[in-house]
């Protein structure tokens, strides 16, 4: 119970902006999960992964590494290699990365992800988008032109195989042209 309280109450700050509040519920279920030892279990993962997300968010990019792979490690022990919570989690270690300049680490678990996503649509276009994104970082707008475009592309085609797609395509090109 307890646990599932600071999952929520850190994603609700994180999403708020409320750096400090965030960061005290990530470290608040971190300690539950060491008081009680839930090292081993998937709700722990989910903590992990989740107070991994609010140090990024906060521009504490280094902190979350070490979260991030104890969420993967116990991913690893517990769920299915195709679930897709590794998808997620791939993709937030990446972003991650990307924050440290680690691109090749990046690009290496966005494409884990992509293979996870298989069949996915959106979520496959958002690590293109996400890969786009880290391609700007490392190369800078002008070099990455291109590639950008190669991974918008990819995306909206992605968007534009789904039944909805008229609007996300339409949000997508708002987006990026």
């Amino acid at each position: 119970g307890m646990l599932l309280m600071f999952n929520e109450l850190m994603g609700l700050c994180r999403k708020l902006g409320e750096r400090q509040n965030a960061i005290d519920f990530a470290e608040k279920a971190l300690a539950h999960i060491e008081k009680n030892d839930l090292q081993k279990n998937i709700g722990a993962a989910t903590s992990y992964l989740n107070a991994a997300t609010v140090y990024k968010a906060f521009e504490r990019a280094e902190k979350s590494i070490p979260l991030f792979k104890k969420a993967e490690e116990i991913y690893n022990e517990n769920l299915e290699p195709n679930d897709e919570r590794f998808g997620g989690l791939y993709n937030n270690f990446a972003l991650a990365c990307v924050d440290l300049k680690d691109f090749e680490k990046a690009y290496a678990l966005y494409n884990k992800a992509l293979k996870i996503m298989e069949g996915k649509p959106p979520e496959q276009a958002i690590t293109y988008l996400n890969m786009a994104s880290a391609a700007e970082a490392q190369y800078g707008l002008e070099r990455a032109a291109e590639i950008i475009s190669h991974l918008a592309e990819k995306a909206e085609e992605l968007l534009a195989s789904m039944p909805e797609s008229e609007t996300a395509v339409k949000m997508l090109k708002e987006l990026i042209y």
